[in-house]
């Protein structure tokens, strides 16, 4: 069968097809004629882009696929870690998706450009995962007294620089200091 045909039939592009042959996975025949070299592709070939496809489906990687064909009595451990990896990736998928939920985005199309909205969204969602529902109820209350009133201004900034820059990124201890409302700033 030629590639185009087999594009046709798979539902792949030639470009795919080419890309397989190249990580070795499939190996076509091929014939000179007059001057032009054309690619024939037998069962066994049709049968392992097929399978590769299905495997790229269920998201498995190149790797991982190569890992596979390399070994296959080991199918039913890399299957379990790609399952473990993906259940993973879709923890990873439902945190973002609540952080974004809970995004106030009124503000953050006021900025005055991309940069400035994507840094806000930063911000915006950096903040549940470092400060208490306490801690950020607070910032925004009454004071009566003006000590107190400036004690919480100044702790207010302090934080505000930390989550702010990425300083804390880098650094676990101011990490694990902000986790639970803690007070005290690392010097």
């Amino acid at each position: 069968m030629k590639i185009k045909e087999l594009s046709n039939l798979l539902n792949v592009s030639q470009k795919t097809i080419r890309y397989y042959e190249g990580c070795g996975f499939i190996m076509p025949l091929t014939q000179n004629k007059s001057g032009r070299i054309f690619r024939d592709y037998d069962e066994a070939a049709i049968t392992q882009l097929k399978t590769i496809i299905g495997l790229r489906k269920l998201r498995f990687s190149i790797d991982e696929i190569k890992d596979l064909f390399a070994e296959p009595e080991k199918l039913a451990e890399i299957c379990n870690t790609h399952r473990n990896n993906l259940e993973r990736e879709i923890g990873v998928m439902t945190q973002i998706c609540k952080l974004l939920d809970d995004v106030d985005y009124s503000h953050i199309n006021e900025a005055k450009d991309l940069t400035e909205q994507v840094e806000m969204l930063r911000r915006e969602t950096i903040l549940d995962d470092y400060f208490s529902d306490y801690d950020l109820s607070t910032f925004d209350e009454p004071f009566t007294d003006y000590d107190l009133r400036k004690q919480k201004t100044d702790e207010h900034k302090e934080y505000s620089k930390l989550v702010a820059s990425s300083y804390y990124f880098a650094h676990p201890k101011v990490k694990s200091n902000l986790q639970g409302g803690a007070i005290g700033i690392p010097r």
